[in-house]
């Protein structure tokens, strides 16, 4: 999986999450066309923005995806 890839997941992810729990996620969505304009410094800094929001909010709890 690219970079890119990856971090249109983490937005599936968010947007499964925020509609989960009712809570809007403080970090503004991005379009597939902004993804591919970023360099590879901005979608390392916009991953590791969106996997810190989901493991505050105990996404893998919530959605039932912890390994017990």
């Amino acid at each position: 999986m690219t970079k890119r890839q990856r971090l249109k997941n983490l937005e599936e992810r968010i947007g499964q999450l925020t509609v989960h729990i009712g809570e809007e996620c403080p970090i503004p969505s991005l379009t597939d066309f902004a993804i591919k304009r970023f360099s590879d410094e901005v979608v390392d800094r916009a991953i590791a923005k969106r996997l810190a929001w989901l493991r505050e909010n105990n996404e893998k709890e919530r959605m039932g995806r912890k390994r017990y």
